[in-house]
């Protein structure tokens, strides 16, 4: 999505914000009053992304929420910023610390809220393929063309992503094959749009292909992309090719273009 004025202008106060406080303001104010400004400037960050969400899909997307506290629980993200809090915690609230700083709550607090509204963002896009370094291409293309819009997907050892997903709170991937089911199927049916990466030949992304094409609307909403020569391995395997009618197949340089005109079907204000 390109940013809108007013999103451009936070974009601006929120970097300025953000080098004041930690090169000019070293002299005003101490390390833990620095971070928990730094935290409240980048919640609100989140809160603007959640209000952006909102006037895109409606008041319906808060029916999310509770599915995103489920899958907190049961995704490897989920138990690693389990882990950093309660490090965290334990270096704030150490007993044996000689001094412990006056802010030690309220960074806490900061902390815990900043998670929370970064996690809980309502997604608006499902991205799904191979964990492979292809997919980092479509990855970054969707996660730039549509932030501050939420992007979610299923990867393994996705760390070095650039653009907009964050491999923390975007990446959703769960312990165990039966929860990713569950979730994934569920976040089918809720996603405005789903972009998949019908090159791969593994099981797993085949099998996101028949829950896709399972659900009443999966097709209409998905944007498949193929090889160059139009081939499909995940398509195949399902009985689908890029001639089976309501199937949008694209090719990787075109997902941009498709973007706009998939956004533009749903009548938004990209």
């Amino acid at each position: 999505m390109v940013p809108d004025r007013y999103t451009k202008l936070y974009y601006i106060i929120l970097v300025f914000a953000l080098i004041y406080l930690w090169l000019v303001s070293g002299d005003l104010f101490e390390l833990g009053q620095r971070l928990v400004y730094t935290g409240i400037l980048i919640g609100f960050w989140t809160i603007f992304a959640w209000l952006d969400t909102i006037r895109v899909c409606g008041l319906g997307c808060l029916i999310s929420i509770p599915l995103m506290y489920r899958i907190f629980w049961t995704s490897k993200r989920g138990s690693l910023l389990i882990g950093i809090l309660i490090f965290c915690l334990l270096i704030w609230f150490n007993p044996l610390a000689a001094n412990l700083s006056p802010y030690r709550f309220i960074m806490a607090g900061t902390f815990v809220f900043s998670i929370t509204l970064f996690w809980f963002q309502p997604p608006f896009a499902l991205m799904l393929g191979e964990s492979s370094p292809e997919i980092r291409v479509p990855l970054k293309t969707i996660s730039g063309f549509l932030n501050p819009l939420r992007i979610v997907g299923f990867f393994d050892g996705m760390r070095e992503i650039n653009g907009a997903f964050s491999p923390f709170t975007d990446n959703l991937r769960t312990e165990s094959f039966r929860d990713w089911e569950k979730v994934i199927d569920t976040l089918i049916n809720l996603v405005p749009l789903i972009v998949l990466d019908a090159r791969g030949t593994s099981k797993i992304v085949a099998f996101e292909v028949f829950l896709i094409n399972r659900s009443p609307r999966g097709l209409k909403k998905s944007i498949f992309i193929v090889n160059p020569d139009g081939t499909a391995p995940a398509l195949y395997v399902n009985g689908l090719s890029i001639h089976t009618p309501g199937l949008q197949g694209i090719f990787e340089k075109d997902l941009s273009n498709q973007l706009k005109r998939h956004c533009d079907l749903f009548r938004t204000n990209f």
